[in-house]
């Protein structure tokens, strides 16, 4: 079964600025972390797994090198019918595998991070949050805004 994708597109997954570079780091991501869920054989196991690219950047070690770059949120949850959630509890070894592929593989990446909110946080506004999460940081951080509008603004075209 194939996880159900988002209507907006990949847009929604991209919190700030939309650019080529952005969607090309989202999608790289994105395909590392479904294809390391496949070969672990857990992805029917979720019903939805994705990466969101955050509007955040952390200092890193790329080789013998400090690095500025972006942060990555992975999110994998279990539910029977896309209201509420709960997070889904990967192998440690999985984990580990995803972490350093895609800080090894992702150049725009130096730091992957998981969502541990038990429910669809990035649905919800800021003050309906049970507690801060990281899900809550990255739409506080977009002030709201649409995917639309930031392609748009981004673009500097209008979207229809």
């Amino acid at each position: 079964m194939r996880h159900p994708f988002p209507g907006p597109g990949l847009a929604i997954r991209i919190l700030g600025e939309i650019t080529p570079d952005q969607v090309r780091i989202a999608q790289h991501a994105d395909a590392i972390f479904i294809e390391e869920i496949r070969k672990a054989g857990i992805y029917d196991q979720m019903s939805q797994a994705f990466c969101a690219l955050l509007p955040v950047k952390a200092v890193g070690v790329q080789g013998d090198r400090r690095t500025y770059e972006q942060v990555i949120c992975v999110r994998a949850v279990k539910t029977e019918d896309f209201m509420t959630a709960e997070w889904f509890d990967f192998p440690p070894a999985v984990l580990r595998k995803l972490s350093n592929r895609i800080t090894n593989e992702v150049n725009g990446i130096v730091r992957p991070s998981l969502s541990l909110s038990l429910s669809f946080a990035y649905s919800r506004r800021p003050h309906e949050l049970e507690s801060l999460t990281l899900d809550a940081l990255c739409r506080t951080a977009s002030s709201w805004t649409s995917p639309r509008s930031r392609l748009a603004r981004s673009s500097g075209s209008e979207v229809l």
